[in-house]
């Protein structure tokens, strides 16, 4: 039985398939052993005509048992998707200068134990998975995180009750490039990959500042250390924006304080939404920008501030699936538009605001994720007043934008595009939690929205929606 993933079949498919798609691409799938393993010797043809002989040298391919690997060996594997490698499996081996898949990085020895977890195969691979994950960081002095390493393990699977030798080997794998072949060491390309990292906690870190999450199934914290790069080479993460904590007797609790941050932080990432539309490479992508409030650390007084960091994610609704990136979400804001112009001289270009909602059929499918967007050219500012109300079972709520549209600089913008899902405007509005679950129930339904716009001279601008 042969669990391990064929990389060719993918590599024109990672810009089309969703994160969780390519990750289960690599579970299940048998393979039959049924020939005995043959070398295949280096061979010279000779082709001679009368005027030239030409000479190819074909590199060494050995084809082998998976058990019969060590450490340091480059193979490659054409079987069938999945997380590991059966010991019986045949495998092609070849010079690690040549181009291949897999690299034999460690071996482990593994027993199971009256606690252990198997999958529903009948394998610990969690178990056996974390056991190579330690040998990683043993001899490359930090796990996989930011190197786009795949990391999986070969060996018998028949009996776990015994300690047996397992092989841990690594594949390159990245969501953008999708999967890979190499034809060096692995140990030149994870120097080559992490030579520009430095080491920081998220409490030094920089708006504009990207970086691996070291392990991506392990929360942030403020003390965590992450590796930060340059945001022109792939990465998870990004610091979008830090706030101070307003010194304010409204905001005396820790709860006030996380829900500040978590508003800052999402009215933030209404704007930064919008990024991915100057990318085409980016079309079907969007931005999930949250805030890392650490209670621990606020507690202690280490926190004093709302950290706002972002990921793409694959669709239009927010995940927590994180797709890596090579680009710079704060360098596109500031360029694309912050530094946006708008002709005010044009009076078809004069002020003007603008309310694009979703369709009734959006509504009915989905009516927290619906979306709504907000297009705001206004000349004089600052703002006096950014306003949204919505009408839902003949009962008007309001949310007032305001202070955060200030608090983010917002109002020197020529042009703000801002784009919210319902529920962040049903949160805001202050209904209770009982009421917001009702809304997909049949008993509510969104009648109408209006965004209301003050500008710095008292004059007014509105656009609305009716269902």
């Amino acid at each position: 039985m042969n669990h391990l993933f064929d990389l060719k079949k993918y590599k024109d498919i990672a810009k089309e398939a969703i994160v969780l798609a390519l990750l289960l691409a690599f579970c299940s799938g048998e393979v039959q052993v049924t020939e005995e393993p043959q070398i295949k010797e280096t061979t010279t043809t000779s082709t001679t005509t009368t005027s030239t002989t030409t000479t190819t040298t074909l590199p060494l391919v050995q084809k082998i048992y998976a058990s019969e690997l060590q450490v340091g060996d480059c193979f490659n594997n054409n079987g069938d998707g999945g997380y590991y490698l059966e010991s019986n499996a045949l495998i092609e081996l070849v010079p690690c200068d040549t181009s291949h898949q897999f690299e034999v990085v460690s071996f482990i020895k593994y027993a199971a134990s009256e606690e252990t977890s198997f999958n529903d195969d009948g394998i610990p691979n969690l178990e056996i998975y974390m056991e190579c994950e330690e040998s990683y960081e043993a001899r490359f002095g930090r796990n996989i995180g930011g190197t786009s390493t795949y990391l999986s393990w070969s060996g018998d699977t028949s009996n776990f009750s015994v300690g047996n030798d397992y092989l841990c080997f690594v594949a390159i794998f990245d969501f953008i490039n999708g999967p890979q072949e190499i034809s060096v060491k692995y140990q030149d390309y994870f120097y080559e990959k992490t030579k520009n990292f430095t080491s920081k906690t998220i409490s030094e870190l920089q708006v504009g500042e990207c970086f691996w999450k070291r392990r991506p199934d392990v929360e942030l914290f403020y003390s965590t250390e992450v590796d930060v790069l340059p945001c022109d080479e792939v990465h998870s993460h990004e610091v979008v924006g830090l706030y101070d904590f307003p010194d304010d007797l409204e905001f005396a609790t820790e709860l006030d304080y996380d829900m500040w941050s978590f508003k800052t932080c999402t009215d933030l990432g209404a704007v930064m939404r919008t990024t991915p539309f100057f990318f085409d490479e980016l079309d079907d992508f969007g931005v999930r920008t949250y805030s890392l409030f650490d209670e621990a650390a606020y507690q202690v007084g280490d926190q004093t501030k709302a950290v706002c960091l972002s990921h793409v994610h694959y669709g239009i609704k927010p995940s927590d699936d994180v797709l890596h990136k090579n680009i710079s979400l704060t360098e596109t804001y500031q360029q694309r538009i912050v530094n946006n112009k708008h002709d005010f001289e044009s009076t078809e270009n004069a002020s003007f605001v603008r309310l694009s909602c979703p369709t009734q059929n959006e509504v009915d499918d989905d009516s927290y994720m619906a979306g709504f967007i907000f297009t705001i050219v206004i000349e004089e500012r600052p703002v006096q007043s950014i306003v949204f109300s919505y009408i839902d079972n003949e009962e008007e709520y309001s949310v007032d934008f305001t202070k955060s549209y200030s608090l983010h600089g917002f109002e020197k913008l020529p042009v703000s595009i801002i784009v919210n899902e319902a529920w962040y405007f049903y949160f805001r509005s202050d209904r209770s939690y009982e009421d917001i679950m009702e809304l997909n129930s049949g008993e509510n339904f969104l009648e109408s929205a209006n965004i209301y716009i003050v500008d710095a001279k008292g004059e007014s601008f509105q656009a609305n929606c009716q269902y």
